[in-house]
């Protein structure tokens, strides 16, 4: 019996799910299971029974649980008295599609300086499928996207769930009620392909049995900022994150929330490489993030 061991075996008992805990541990299953069936081997007993796709916990398994937590737990806190947060240093090389990098990557990296001020941040942004890719050929460390791509080799943790709206110039007043039919009848403007955004919306048209390739589209741009800017200006109109209007100043766009993007929740995950070896400060770095976002996230 070792940490790791345990480490594993609590998570899946936590989730229920050998899979889940995979995922959630960016490891592969077979990996989980080999670890489960070695700690069952060194016990002698059956820790979980497979019920269904769940797994439960044996009586001798809630046994181990509670002193698992606790054994972990100590480590823990045995570590953090053997190591000073303040004297912690390194880079984190972090990739992240345009609305993480500009609205949810910059309050995580505040609050975990706050921790670690040593360590410094080299954070990129592309877009969603760019992002992935450069976990893939190593250039970053960590990622943050709107979209999953390659799942093969990456894993993904929800961090947050959000809409998309329909924003439009204040000079184009349409009912409360819009429907997504009459997005036909704006001008509009997106972002380049590869954009997270940009493929929930075309998912969402296909989804409602209509061609988001009919639209009046007048422009393309790199980032959203240059979008709500364009909306402003009168341009044209847009469908962005609810996320990227935080800063906006709401007395010069209109903004309309649509059924059918309120029934396609969009998720922004953290993404790892499943078989990278990570630095001490990108391991530390996930954990807080995890820790943040777990007690608040729910399985897309």
């Amino acid at each position: 019996m070792n940490f790791h061991q345990l480490t594993v075996f609590v998570e899946v008992a936590k989730t229920k799910s050998f899979s889940k805990a995979a995922d959630n541990l960016y490891l592969s299953q077979s990996t989980v299971s080999t670890h489960i069936n070695n700690l069952e081997k060194d016990l002698g007993n059956i820790l979980f029974d497979r019920i269904g796709r769940k797994a439960i916990l044996t009586p001798l398994g809630k046994r181990l649980f509670f002193w698992a937590e606790q054994i972990l737990a100590l480590k823990n806190q045995a570590l953090d008295s053997l190591y000073d947060n303040e004297s912690l240093s390194g880079d984190i090389n972090i990739s992240a599609s345009s609305v993480p990098a500009q609205f949810i990557v910059p309050k995580i990296v505040s609050n975990f300086r706050n921790h670690y001020p040593k360590i410094k941040y080299n954070v990129m942004q592309s877009s969603s499928k760019a992002v992935t890719k450069h976990l893939l050929e190593g250039v970053t460390d960590i990622a943050f996207t709107g979209e999953k791509h390659y799942t093969d080799n990456i894993a993904y943790f929800p961090l947050l769930n959000e809409q998309l709206v329909l924003i439009t110039p204040k000079s184009i007043d349409l009912s409360s009620q819009v429907n997504i039919e009459s997005l036909y009848n704006l001008d509009m403007v997106f972002r380049f392909s590869g954009s997270g955004t940009r493929e929930n919306i075309f998912k969402v048209f296909k989804n409602s049995g209509l061609d988001a390739n009919l639209l009046n589209i007048v422009g393309y741009f790199d980032n959203v900022q240059s979008i709500t800017q364009c909306v402003k200006e009168g341009m044209a109109s847009s469908i962005v994150s609810e996320l990227a209007l935080a800063n906006i100043d709401k007395n010069y766009i209109n903004i309309y929330t649509l059924k059918e993007f309120q029934e396609h929740q969009r998720w922004f995950y953290l993404a790892v490489h499943k078989k990278r070896t990570l630095s001490k400060v990108s391991k530390i770095f996930i954990a807080y993030i995890k820790e943040q976002y777990n007690s608040k996230r729910k399985d897309p």
